[in-house]
């Protein structure tokens, strides 16, 4: 195979996204979830609005942040019982009787809205809960069961996709109604609108193929306490994808509280009307849409948690920003266009900016989830994520009646308050899990520097043990292979280039290993191989770099036995050691800023900069009957004629 080329999975995966929309495999399921999502986004914010621009401003900022409560209780109390549900039953049968279910709530809440009952409003949003409680997961398990391996990331980018145009459209849809006129015909607008577009759904529901549960799913636990506990030991098995689940339930709470009193700020603040401030409730959502995008195409459609940062601080500054800013009344517009040319670029750009950063911010977690839990308990962390989730989104709705009604202060105290805090817990996060930051240095080096490609990345696998092995070029080895792969790698490095100041940091948070000289230092050498040998055993990727230094004329040189007595020592009983090698092959660093030909930064150009630098992966090698001769081969192979 030419390493030039992409592997069949990586082919098929391109060139197969959209062409999922055409199969029955797929599409009645995107278009299921994408109307459930539309539907909700037209009901609450038709009710939002009409509490908002119809109930004295007191009154309108309690019930506008009790309704976002009630809709969000739910996922906290029934999430428990809905992953395990949707564990133990047919996965499309399923989501058949929820969309009916929809149909009937969505009658009760057009009643509702029709009888001006406050309470009756307030309960069929619990009833809307409820329902998106019991789909969620579902929406989460039944990808896997209908799409191949090598479509799962265009599979979820799609949902994401659609998930992203309905929820700015239903805010538009909704915000619409809402102030339709005549104000009599509102209440029958909206009704014959959510129970057509939930009778819609139900139809579609019915063309999803069979999910069926897995054969040893067991018994459903209906003990909620015992449920959750599962769950948290799940989630709770590795820091970073905790505190992930923390991070992410922060950016829906933000995200619920900014959403829920856009109404009241458009009215009380920006002076603007229901048609306005509809458009401005859906230019973040779409700024979160196009931050998604952004992300994937920033990180090379693979999961990059260094873009985080970069999305936690603009969140943060442009929050603030929007806090602060203050804006002269306007006169009221009849529509978007006018209120802009008013002055309300300043407000609209913010809540736009907020999006953004926010789908930096939160995409590169919800990947670190998926990636980093076992297949045998995704679900499990997915449902405990929703739960703390919800339970983020009710604290944020009771910090606001607090906030607004309690402590008497305005929206945009409340806003900067947020804004704060996000500094807060985005310092806590980046603390306690350092590779949030590390990988941001990563990314801003390698993008800064080089034009990376890479080939037959399928080969390393998603899970498992492996040893990768590569030629030595630069002191930026590592750096590169780490930006590119999508797994966390232990790296075993020469101590002097581990100490180099600043590296050092990045070097310490991904967990790479340091290594003497066994004459130098006998106990730093054996406990290397120890660290990396414990570390095959926990399932994890190890890197050596075989030739033991960088080389300093450009050639590949001899590999040394260390991969072999790591193999060896990490082997079972026997001596056998069930993880594949992997050989790999840099080429083009050599005379690069960072290799031995390097001649400095302002000498001889700036060639360097933005050079081009591939890494070629190889096919995976078993360990048994493994010789140094026969890796050095299979990697000078992959290197060809540079280096």
């Amino acid at each position: 195979m030419d390493a030039n080329k992409p592997s069949a999975a990586e082919a098929g995966a391109s060139r197969g996204q959209f062409s999922l929309l055409l199969t029955r495999r797929f599409s009645p399921f995107f278009i299921t979830q994408a109307l459930g999502a539309f539907n909700d986004n037209v009901y609450r914010n038709a009710v939002i609005v009409l509490i908002v621009f119809g109930a004295p401003a007191a009154e309108a900022d309690t019930l506008a942040n009790l309704g976002a409560g009630l809709f969000a209780l739910p996922f906290f109390l029934f999430s428990a019982w809905a992953g395990e549900i949707a564990d133990h039953g047919d996965k499309a049968a399923l989501a058949r009787r929820i969309k009916i279910a929809e149909i009937g709530i969505m009658f009760l809440g057009s009643l509702a809205i029709a009888s001006g009952a406050v309470w009756a409003v307030m309960a069929v949003l619990f009833l809307m809960g409820t329902q998106s409680t019991f789909f969620g997961p579902i929406k989460y398990a039944i990808i896997p069961q209908h799409l191949r391996q090598a479509e799962l990331v265009g599979g979820n980018g799609l949902v994401q996709m659609g998930t992203f145009v309905a929820i700015p459209a239903g805010l538009m849809l909704g915000g619409l109604l809402a102030a339709s006129e005549p104000a009599a015909a509102r209440p029958w607008l909206i009704a014959a609108t959510v129970v057509g577009l939930a009778a819609a759904g139900y139809l579609a529901s019915r063309s999803i193929p069979a999910a069926p549960a897995a054969p040893d799913a067991g018994r459903i636990c209906w003990n909620p306490v015992k449920v959750v506990a599962r769950m948290g030991q799940a989630a709770s098995s590795k820091r970073s994808v905790l505190l992930s689940v923390m991070g992410i339930s922060w950016f829906w709470l933000l995200g619920s509280v900014v959403l829920t009193q856009m109404p009241n700020y458009g009215n009380e603040i920006l002076n603007a009307n229901e048609t306005v401030t509809t458009a401005l409730m859906a230019t973040l959502a779409i700024g979160i849409g196009a931050g998604s995008m952004v992300c994937e195409w920033l990180s090379g459609r693979r999961v990059e948690i260094g873009l985080t940062p970069i999305g936690s601080l603009g969140l943060s500054v442009f929050a603030a920003h929007f806090a602060l800013s203050t804006m002269s009344p306007v006169t009221p517009a009849a529509g978007f266009a006018q209120f802009l040319a008013a002055g309300g670029w300043g407000p609209a750009a913010d809540l736009f900016l907020i999006g953004f950063f926010g789908g930096l911010y939160v995409v590169p977690m919800y990947s670190l989830i998926q990636q980093r839990t076992r297949t045998e308990t995704r679900a499990r962390v997915i449902a405990f994520n929703n739960i703390i989730n919800s339970l983020f989104m009710v604290i944020g709705a009771a910090l606001s009646i607090l906030t607004l009604v309690v402590w008497e202060l305005g929206i945009p105290d409340l806003f900067l308050l947020l804004a704060a805090i996000n500094f807060a817990v985005a310092a806590f996060i980046f603390w306690e899990v350092p590779e949030f930051v590390a990988r941001f240095m990563v990314w801003c080096l390698m993008r800064s520097l080089y034009r990376l490609r890479f080939a037959n990345l399928d080969r390393v696998p998603e899970r498992g043990a492996a040893v990768l092995v590569c030629n030595h070029v630069s002191y930026v080895d590592a750096l590169l292979i780490l930006s590119v792969l999508r797994r966390p790698v232990r790296f075993v490095m020469i101590r002097r280039i581990y100490d180099l100041p600043v590296l050092n940091f990045i070097f310490r948070s991904v967990g790479a290993v340091p290594v003497t000289r066994r004459d130098d230092d006998p106990h730093t050498y054996q406990r290397a191989f120890d660290t990396l040998a414990e570390a095959l055993r926990n399932q994890e990727l190890v890197c050596i770099f075989p030739e033991g230094h960088m080389t300093r004329d450009g050639k590949m040189h001899e590999f040394r036995p260390g991969v072999l007595k790591l193999l060896k020592q990490a082997g079972a009983p026997d001596g056998a050691c069930a993880a594949p090698v992997i050989p790999m092959a840099l080429q083009g660093l050599w005379g690069s800023l960072f290799s031995h030909e390097g001649r400095g930064i302002f000498r001889g150009g700036l060639k360097w900069l933005r050079a081009p630098v591939k890494l070629a992966i190889g096919k995976p090698m078993p360990a048994a009957g493994l010789t140094t001769r026969r890796l050095f081969d299979e990697v000078a192979k992959l290197r060809g004629e540079r280096a």
